[in-house]
């Protein structure tokens, strides 16, 4: 029987979780599955998304299966002030 994790992100993932991610990856036993779903992110710090990305690539060592949910559109950058003050009033012209 496979172990399934599921790792889901909530709006914005900083740089302050990566530990205590880090942590989470290296207690996930070989042979699982691990579903990353980042559909709720709306941004991804570069350092956590390295990360991810390394455990994906060193996941099949362990014989872990890795499905990534919409992980590709998040945003590995902020918006900028301008980007978000043009949201903000697009937003409330609608």
């Amino acid at each position: 029987m496979t172990t399934t994790f599921l790792l889901s992100f909530r709006k914005d993932v900083s740089f302050l979780g990566k530990v205590s991610l880090k942590h989470h990856l290296r207690q996930i036993p070989d042979n699982a599955t691990v579903i990353v779903d980042a559909s709720r992110a709306d941004f991804v710090d570069p350092d956590v998304r390295e990360l991810i990305d390394k455990f994906v690539v060193d996941a099949p060592k362990r014989g872990i299966h890795v499905e990534c949910r919409q992980l590709e559109h998040v945003a590995r950058e902020r918006p900028s002030l301008q980007q978000r003050l043009a949201f903000f009033r697009r937003a409330s012209i609608k």
